[in-house]
């Protein structure tokens, strides 16, 4: 995939975000943290040539948590909130 089509592909996913995440698509926090968890357990077998999809998977997490904190609604940062440590901990354990 090239880097456009991932940022095309970026911001579609981020404009669904921004309006339904987490109200709409909360299955998207359980799907993150086990990409999160998967990344760690095959940390082992990467190799070089799987730096371009690790990147572009740590850079859409990083948009979707972005999105997610620019969330004004209190709903919303609940939600955020009872899953932050278990992001936190996915982060630490790959860092």
């Amino acid at each position: 995939m090239t880097k456009s089509a991932y940022e095309q592909l970026t911001l579609v996913a981020t404009t669904f975000i921004k309006f339904d995440f987490p109200a709409q698509w909360p299955q998207m926090n359980q799907w993150l943290l086990k990409s999160l968890d998967g990344l760690f357990e095959s940390m082992q077998q990467l190799s070089l040539e799987d730096a371009p999809r690790v990147l572009r998977f740590l850079g859409f997490y990083h948009e979707v948590l972005k999105e997610q904190s620019k969330k004004q609604l209190t709903t919303s940062k609940s939600h955020f909130y009872r899953v932050a440590k278990d992001h936190f901990k996915g982060i630490v354990r790959i860092w």
